[in-house]
């Protein structure tokens, strides 16, 4: 297995998916590709190679997906074969400053499923506590954090149906925001308005390493901010 990427003196490497992955591009004529760190490297990092290797190898890559610890690279066909690329970029450039957005969030009614002291928690360190940016997530747009509220959920056991986009859920050490109506197997707490979605990503208006921290309002207040803009670049400090 050789070396794909080099960054500041940290590497990752080539695997192939596993076998069931492996399975499903013979069917759809893809090629899967897993770039795994092989040692200590951030979200940031990562969030950044993957958006370089977009440039390297834009005449057959499909699509690029970005995790705290991997990137996906999904080809075209699946007679790709992926070329080393070397990108060799020192810490600063690879670190633009760290920004921050505060975002009103409207909280919910206590869920029945979230025990009583679980909510008093959230209820008390939500509008205090901030959230760093950890990865796009599952669902186009999806706002992955970090969460220090010290509150463990589990994933729902039935999933609720749909959430609004802008929907603020948990789940273990996560917090997320849904940039899109979806099925939610998250806690859903409460109700934000942002716009994100893949291109405010693409366009470097939101990065891995940004930091959301939010500022409480009610229901009426919030249908009132979202009849103005809601376009990421107000609520940023």
């Amino acid at each position: 297995m050789t070396s794909l990427v080099h960054l500041a003196g940290k590497s990752l490497k080539l695997e192939h998916l596993v076998a069931g992955v492996a399975e499903a591009e013979e069917e759809n004529g893809t090629k899967y590709y897993r770039l795994v760190a092989e040692s200590m490297i951030t979200a940031k990092e990562i969030w950044f190679i993957a958006t370089q290797l977009l440039r390297y190898q834009a005449n057959d890559l499909a699509d690029v997906i970005a995790g705290e610890s991997e990137i996906l690279l999904i080809f075209r066909s699946k007679k790709s074969k992926l070329a080393a690329a070397k990108i060799e970029l020192a810490d600063e450039e690879n670190h633009h400053p760290k920004r921050h957005f505060r975002l009103p969030l409207a909280l919910h009614p206590r869920p029945s499923h979230i025990a009583q002291d679980d909510w008093l928690v959230i209820e008390s360190k939500i509008h205090t506590e901030t959230f760093e940016i950890r990865t796009p997530g599952f669902l186009p747009g999806f706002v992955y954090c970090n969460s220090k509220l010290g509150v463990k959920l589990n994933r729902l056991s039935t999933p609720d149906m749909q959430v609004a986009p802008g929907s603020v859920g948990l789940i273990s050490d996560r917090l997320g925001i849904y940039s899109l109506p979806s099925p939610a197997g998250w806690n859903i707490i409460g109700q934000t308005i942002v716009d994100v979605t893949p291109e405010t990503w693409h366009r470097g208006e939101l990065s891995v390493g940004d930091e959301i921290s939010f500022f409480e309002v009610s229901s009426e207040e919030l249908e009132r901010f979202a009849k103005s803009t809601q376009d990421l670049s107000r609520w940023r400090t």
